[in-house]
């Protein structure tokens, strides 16, 4: 039996849509601030691991965002058509 993968993700408390876009953003803006003096306070412990951390991180969120693209065309693709009645039946 397959595992229920219909769940939704939680909502971000950053400006951001969901959790996928929150790791896309963490990730890849902690790859930016790391040449800058300023860091995510949500990153911080992670400094020493910077910039490849952040890549990571970023990479984690892009695949999460396409799996769930993915999920949903496929889930699409699986309704079926409505059927409309034909004129004088």
């Amino acid at each position: 039996m397959c595992p229920d993968f219909s769940y939704s993700f939680p909502r971000c408390p950053l400006p951001c849509e969901d959790s996928r876009s929150c790791f896309i953003l963490l990730g890849f803006g902690s790859v930016a601030m790391t040449y800058t003096d300023r860091q995510f306070v949500l990153l911080m412990w992670a400094e020493d691991y910077q910039p490849v951390l952040g890549i990571v991180v970023g990479v984690l969120g892009v695949a999460l965002l396409v799996a769930g693209l993915v999920r949903n065309k496929k889930a699409a693709q699986a309704q079926p058509a409505p059927v409309t009645p034909e004129p004088g039946r």
